[in-house]
């Protein structure tokens, strides 16, 4: 009876380490059962270069990145927050989820974070957050019976859908551009002509069923007011077509396509933007915080 009772105690002894109420949140060790560290690097969002003297405050310690832009982590768990501030870059606060390489944003090409908060934050839906279309995928452009019926329109639009795939190509995005019929769908933008408005535009459609999805672009409309306009605006078309990807306006109207009366072409600033604005999810607040609901 004695020897029972200890052999039930035992097993319970077992058990209750077996099943203990805190898992480990790092990876363990299968023989010896020990923790392992969690090496993280951090790497430029523009060419993936390490990111080295980068500060990574985590778990209430700031650690600082080596000349391989990495830090080693003893205990990491799911969903911890991380603040990462190095030179030359946006600050960073992200959450881990698993992912041992993390990108920072970069301040190249004569960008600063006003910039970038001008062409990418301060125009969409909610403000301050990124808005972009889901990808990867297809973006189709629907003319409508009035401008499709318009020859040198749709000329203008011919010339404007490889343009917008070049940059796309250039700036890492991983959408194809494509004139197609009414019966298109996925991310769908109709092209109109319309001498009722005064402003040449795009209307942005985007889901607001759910928290998950208001920050995803879906399609939209793209109004011309005239053929006059085109032919004194060449570039409108694929300015416009810069907006379906999730660019704002640009300030600087001597190199930006984005910009109001801007440059002819988009500059390598603005391939730096829409470049990072693709490599971060939808709905990531300024400078470059996803951790937000």
């Amino acid at each position: 009876m004695r020897n029972t009772k200890l052999f039930a105690f035992l097993a319970l002894v077992v058990l209750t380490a077996a099943c203990g109420g805190k898992g480990s949140p790092n990876p363990t060790d299968p023989i010896g059962g020990n923790i392992v560290p969690t090496t993280l690097t951090f790497v430029s969002g523009e060419n993936n270069s390490p990111v080295a003297g980068a500060s990574v405050l985590v778990n209430g310690t700031t650690m600082t990145t080596n000349a391989s832009g990495q830090i080693v982590v003893d205990t990491l768990s799911q969903g911890t927050t991380m603040i990462v501030t190095a030179g030359g870059f946006l600050t960073r606060t992200t959450k881990y989820q698993g992912q041992n390489t993390l990108t920072l944003w970069p301040l190249t090409r004569g960008t600063t974070s006003d910039y970038f908060d001008k062409l990418l934050h301060q125009e969409f839906f909610q403000g301050e957050r990124l808005t972009r279309i889901p990808t990867p995928g297809t973006v189709s452009i629907v003319p409508g019976e009035g401008f499709s019926g318009v020859p040198r329109a749709m000329n203008f639009l011919d010339e404007a859908i490889p343009e917008i795939n070049r940059f796309c190509s250039n700036a890492r995005v991983p959408l194809q551009y494509r004139v197609a019929d009414s019966s298109a769908s996925g991310t769908v933008f109709r092209i109109e002509m319309d001498p009722t408005i005064t402003t040449t535009g795009v209307t942005i459609y985007n889901p607001r069923n759910s928290e998950a999805t208001i920050y995803r672009i879906t399609g939209g409309v793209i109004k011309i007011r005239s053929l006059a306009h085109l032919e004194g605006n060449p570039r409108t078309i694929l300015h416009e077509l810069g907006h379906t990807l999730g660019l704002g306006h640009s300030s600087d109207r001597a190199t930006d396509l984005m910009a109001v009366a801007g440059s002819q072409a988009f500059s390598p600033k603005e391939e730096l933007a829409a470049m990072m604005l693709y490599l971060r999810s939808p709905g990531t607040a300024s400078p470059d915080n996803d951790t937000l609901p």
